[in-house]
């Protein structure tokens, strides 16, 4: 029984090991399934933390937020795409609700202490596309907003 322990451990820690090399590889196609990871990582590593040291209350409550996050994150993301797939086949106009969201989107990023290289990408990929469509709102207040975050764009 010994020596098939002695046998079997290597051959599962070698699976083991190609699967994550496997993973981390699909996963480095994808930047934003590598910030994903990444935000789940540090998740996972403040959450074992906090249960070291004996602080369970805060450990929940810093789940809780995580997973209300991401909730409603889903939940977003859930309702565009209905509202955009429901105005395609009625024929409505599904640009208009895009270029909505896009703003929204754009003002949302404004909300966070740092942006990383794949933030300030993404507003320049926006900000290219702002300037080959443009678009004015409704409300000044939000196209001033939203131009003022598009030229965050040129920090990094």
């Amino acid at each position: 029984m010994k020596k098939f322990f002695l046998v079997a451990l290597p051959i599962l820690l070698l699976a083991v090991g190609m699967l994550c090399a496997r993973h981390l590889a699909r996963a480095a196609e994808d930047p934003a399934k590598l910030q994903r990871e990444k935000g789940l990582r540090l998740h996972v590593e403040i959450q074992q933390e906090l249960l070291a040291k004996g602080q369970t209350n805060l450990a929940t409550k810093v789940d809780q937020m995580v997973q209300s996050m991401l909730l409603q994150q889903s939940t977003h993301k859930l309702r565009t795409q209905v509202g955009v797939l429901r105005r395609l086949r009625d024929g409505g106009d599904v640009i208009e609700s895009l270029e909505s969201d896009l703003d929204d989107t754009i003002v949302f990023l404004s909300h966070f202490d740092e942006l990383g290289p794949d933030q300030f990408k993404a507003l320049q990929a926006a900000k290219a596309y702002r300037a080959k469509y443009p678009r004015k709102t409704d409300s000044p207040e939000t196209d001033a907003e939203v131009a003022r975050i598009l030229n965050l764009g040129k920090e990094k």
